[in-house]
């Protein structure tokens, strides 16, 4: 194979254009062959060949930052900047920052302008150390150098700081802080520097004295210094922060503008500026820089979606004032269907309330009408001897949404030929509160279907809404809502206790499992066994496997016998329970006993000492579903706690057991 050619140059001519790229002599001594491309000289290359004069002048038109940076681009402008002879324009840059205290004689021009203009740390160069700063030691550091630079003031000797104290009366070292409630600080080099030479001696008095003048002069030229320069910094903090808000209210007033050219006005003035606060508060909106066009583009999407929301309620406000003389005369229309009533209690805890009928179609049809078209009062107040027939039908209405829950849950289990409202199985729990196991139709009586913060809201029409803030305003409940309950979440661990009792889960009604008197027991808790009804089989361990068995005859009829006991002992016991909830026998008002007798004695004038239930108060529908406290079985083939198992059969709330 021929051997391929290789390319000659002219040295001379690549030496002169090597030296005129910077390549050194060194660089070609280790062969290093040079590329031929052409180096891009900076902007600045040439500057240092302008005459001097011209130089200085601009450099006196510089920030002092700016020279600092000048210095340290080339060696050229660092031998020239550093140099004695650019002191003039250090000083002529320096006036051109205004209120900047005088250069102090311990520091040169550029070390005083990095120290003010640059936040790298003077130990090891690391950026952003701003929180470790003395100005009256002229320093700067970062959290690793601060050990190396401070010192604390009862770190050093005390025999050094008592000498000190007691010949020169403390002035020969200076402590600062860095900041207003920290703690005192030495300078570690200066420090350091009056140690040596205290405990180095001096030859003479003169040479003590004039020692102790200029470390005095020079502590008060460091304290003074340092206390006009934190003045300064702080008036810039503040003069800087006032230019950002400037910015910042600037920026905020265009975008109002835009929205109000845009027609939104109305809107951000609605609710004494709520829309226009929210706006306010958008990160992309509270900058501190100028708004441009192509900015808000962006902006003004996320803008217009709040005050879009605004304007919905600004316009169900405004209609809400249009319809308040119509659904004030359908609260007075309830009111007086509800005092009408000749006593409340259990049967008519379902009442639909206020809301309920401002939603209802016939009345809705009524008032939800055009401000244009007339309205007449008699409409209403003839509706208001079919009130009863109305709240009827509201029922039905509710009923219908439970059937729908529990057809959904159960599917195609659900019997054709039985009520599916009384199926074993159909219970509620409560998505808010603790009560469990709630059936038709105390569902449409408990509370939590009528929270105002709780309940989610299905029905997004302006009608909703305007019924909604009527009823707010008056202190109402919301209207009844089916998202409150959730359909029984131990549903397969109910229909295994169902099956346990010798029933069908998919047809087994709640009556006849109340009235089976069977019990059964968990097979899987062998240290605490109990004696259970379907019920309280259903609310069992989770952590059990849900494997019930029925219980003999004889071990049935002794938990009967201990269930009856227990039943009556409650029974007795609800009735002056403080944590149950009591329906007033006069108006539909309920509450805990504390409340509904303070209630009796304030509203309806009784006597408070004379207040009794089921006279002036009744024990209310809406309460957790009573669930016994299950009986404990005590196993004689099994060892137990004699002690114990005593105790409580004599308390009647076990029994021992020659089955398990």
């Amino acid at each position: 194979m021929a051997r391929k050619k290789i390319r000659t140059t002219n040295a001379k001519g690549e030496a002169s254009q090597a030296d005129r790229n910077g390549v050194t002599g060194a660089r070609k001594r280790n062969g290093t062959a040079s590329t031929g491309r052409k180096v891009q000289c900076g902007r600045l290359a040439d500057m240092p060949k302008m005459p001097l004069d011209i130089l200085v002048e601009i450099f006196s038109l510089l920030h002092p930052a700016d020279l600092v940076n000048l210095a340290r681009t080339s060696r050229d402008f660092r031998a020239f900047l550093m140099s004695r002879g650019s002191a003039p324009s250090w000083r002529a840059a320096r006036k051109q920052v205004d209120g900047l205290p005088d250069c102090p004689p311990f520091l040169s021009e550029p070390a005083y302008a990095n120290l003010v203009f640059f936040t790298e740390c003077h130990g090891c160069a690391a950026p952003d150390c701003t929180d470790n700063v003395v100005w009256s030691f002229a320093l700067r550091c970062c959290a690793k150098c601060k050990g190396k630079q401070l010192l604390q003031v009862g770190s050093i000797g005390r025999k050094l700081v008592s000498q000190l104290q007691e010949k020169t009366r403390g002035k020969v070292l200076l402590a600062a802080r860095l900041s207003s409630a920290g703690q005192y600080y030495y300078h570690r080099p200066e420090v350091d520097r009056i140690r040596k030479l205290w405990e180095g001696g001096f030859s003479s008095d003169a040479e003590r004295l004039q020692f102790y003048a200029c470390a005095g002069q020079n502590v008060r030229l460091r304290r003074e210094f340092g206390i006009a320069l934190s003045r300064w910094v702080a008036d810039e903090n503040a003069r800087k922060s006032a230019e950002l808000r400037l910015l910042q209210d600037g920026r905020i007033q265009e975008v109002e503008r835009r929205l109000r050219d845009e027609g939104w006005g109305k809107d951000l003035d609605w609710s004494s500026g709520a829309a226009l606060r929210l706006i306010k508060q958008m990160k992309s909106v509270c900058k501190a820089q100028k708004l441009t066009d192509r900015e808000w583009t962006t902006i003004r999407k996320d803008a217009v979606q709040v005050v879009e929301v605004r304007r919905g309620y600004r316009l169900c406000e405004e209609r809400v004032e249009e319809l308040r003389p119509r659904l004030e005369l359908l609260s007075r229309v309830v009111a007086q269907w509800e005092k009408a009533q000749d006593s409340w209690s259990a049967d008519t805890d379902w009442y639909p309330t206020f809301t309920d009928f401002a939603l209802a179609p016939a009345f809705r049809d009524c008032i939800d009408v055009s401000a244009e078209t007339a309205f007449e009062d008699d409409v209403l107040l003839k509706m208001q001897s079919h009130m009863s027939d109305l709240a009827a039908r509201w029922r039905e209405d509710r009923k219908d949404d439970i059937l729908k829950m529990i057809t959904d849950a159960l599917g195609s289990a659900t019997p054709d030929d039985v009520d599916p409202l009384s199926l074993a199985v159909a219970t509620f729990d409560c998505v808010f509160c603790p009560h469990k196991g709630m059936r038709w139709p105390q569902v449409i009586a408990h509370r939590c279907a009528r929270w105002r913060e709780l309940v989610p809201v299905k029905d997004e029409s302006l009608y909703y809404r305007r019924a909604v803030i009527a009823c707010e305003r008056r202190g109402r409940w919301h209207m009844w809502d089916s998202e409150a309950f959730v359909f029984n979440p131990s549903l397969e661990r109910s229909r295994a206790a169902i099956k346990a009792c010798g029933e069908d889960p998919d047809t087994a009604i709640y009556e006849d499992m109340e009235r089976c008197g069977v019990r059964v027991f968990c097979s899987d808790c062998q240290r605490r066994c109990e004696a259970l009804d379907w019920k309280m089989a259903a609310r069992h361990e989770k952590d059990c496997s849900a494997s019930f068995q029925q219980l003999n005859a004889e071990d049935t009829a002794k938990a009967l016998e201990l269930e009856a006991f227990q039943q009556s002992q409650a029974e007795n016991a609800r009735l002056a329970d403080a944590d149950l909830v009591y329906g007033c026998r006069r108006c539909r008002y309920h509450g805990f006993l504390a409340d509904i007798s303070m209630h009796c004695a304030s509203v309806h004038k009784i006597n408070l000492k004379t207040v009794k239930v089921d006279v002036d108060y009744y024990l209310h529908t809406d309460n957790p579903p009573h669930i016994p406290a299950p009986i404990r079985i005590y196993s004689l083939r099994r060892r137990q706690a004699v002690l114990t198992a005593n105790v409580a059969v004599e308390e009647k709330a076990a029994f021992v057991s020659s089955y398990i």
